[in-house]
């Protein structure tokens, strides 16, 4: 459910909103730039972190930012998904009225969403490296 969570997130963000109703409220604001930044570092080291772990093992500098640095990332992501998905709302009111409530449904469940991908995380660093303060190697 987390990964469904995040994709689908994400979607709605690239393909709902900047592509579809590409508005300069939403392409020019600043969270425009920090959601890319946060997903952007979110993927580089998920995917060393995999691509690590299909030829052996992850070094435990990567496995560490891959368990920690959601701590920043994730709050960073979410909260600039919402500026962004905020800035089309007055937009969609009248271009697609649909969309528009689905959208305010969805800002409405964000900080549920939030809670639990978080806490998963959480969870998994735990589960991963053993508490708050496993040294690197």
């Amino acid at each position: 459910m987390t990964t469904i969570s995040q994709v689908s997130s994400r979607l709605l963000l690239a393909v709902g909103i900047l592509y579809c109703y590409p508005l300069k409220e939403a392409t020019e604001h600043w969270a425009l730039s920090t959601m890319t930044i946060a997903w952007s570092i979110t993927e580089v080291i998920r995917y060393l972190f995999y691509a690590f772990n299909l030829v052996g093992t992850a070094p435990s500098f990567i496995v560490w930012c891959r368990y920690s640095l959601f701590y920043i990332l994730y709050p960073v992501g979410a909260s600039s998904e919402m500026f962004v998905a905020y800035q089309a709302l007055p937009h969609l009111k009248t271009a697609n009225p649909a969309f528009y409530y689905t959208l305010v449904a969805i800002l409405f469940y964000y900080p549920l969403g939030f809670y639990q991908l978080f806490t998963y995380m959480v969870k998994q660093r735990v589960k991963t490296l053993g508490g708050k303060t496993k040294k690197l190697e």
